[in-house]
């Protein structure tokens, strides 16, 4: 074989020099990948730093919708309501004989409802139910609570929007009081039962003579009407709400 093709042939079974082009290709592959990492942590770091956000709103919520759940899920409030009427009976005795006797029942005198109950929320709403309310009833309450019993963190404030039903029906929407809002409706639906007594004592008969052998006889009872209406409350709803 000639020189010059020997040279040739050498040349292309030669390997020098591979080894730099292989660490360029393995370098360009590293700064790729190294490229990629980066770019998903820095979203992730992003996404990560929402989720927090949107955890403390979700939790501060939560948190506090447990709370309500708690305290007023099969709640009840005993409301009493008395009703004293004067019952007025007259006789009146001409020459010893009595007409039939006349009775006249008072102007009612009812006492304001007392209500027994351990939660305020559940007692206001039985007493303005006692008063049989025509209009629902909308207000705004501020809720702060610890999000972990035992445990040294910051209390959480929650807005509360309570809205009374003229049907009982209890609803709250729970708003977290910081950051982009997040929303939660906890519904409460009302069952009453009722029962009565009446209870009458008679009072002492008053004589007034009009004439020989001619008197009025007068007698006033009291008659005590006692209502006692029990409400309890038990939850059927959560659901998210639009802020």
């Amino acid at each position: 074989m000639p020189r010059a093709l020997k040279k040739i042939a050498y040349k292309l079974r030669s390997v020098r020099g591979a080894s730099v082009t292989f660490a360029l290709l393995l370098f360009l592959v590293c700064a790729v990948i190294g490229s990629v990492v980066l770019t998903a942590g820095s979203a992730s770091a992003g996404t990560f730093s929402e989720l927090t956000e949107m955890d403390s709103r979700y939790y501060s919520v939560t948190s506090a919708a447990g709370l309500l759940r708690d305290s007023l899920d099969g709640a009840r409030a005993t409301v009493t309501v008395s009703t004293v009427t004067d019952i007025t009976t007259t006789t009146v005795f001409t020459d010893g004989v009595g007409a039939s006797p006349t009775v006249t029942r008072g102007v009612p005198s009812k006492s304001a409802p007392t209500v027994e109950s351990s939660q305020a929320i559940i007692a206001d709403a039985a007493e303005r139910l006692a008063g049989s309310m025509t209009d629902s009833f909308t207000r705004t309450l501020s809720l702060q609570h610890n999000p972990v019993s035992g445990i040294d963190a910051d209390a959480l404030d929650v807005t509360v929007l309570q809205t009374l039903g003229t049907d009982g029906t209890l609803s709250f929407k729970l708003t977290n009081a910081s950051g982009e809002p997040y929303s939660l409706i906890l519904t409460f639906e009302l069952q009453r039962t009722y029962s009565g007594s009446v209870n009458t004592v008679e009072g002492d008969q008053t004589v007034r003579v009009t004439a020989e052998n001619s008197y009025t006889v007068t007698r006033v009872d009291t008659e005590t009407a006692v209502d006692t209406s029990v409400y309890v409350w038990t939850l059927t709803g959560v659901r998210k709400a639009d802020a």
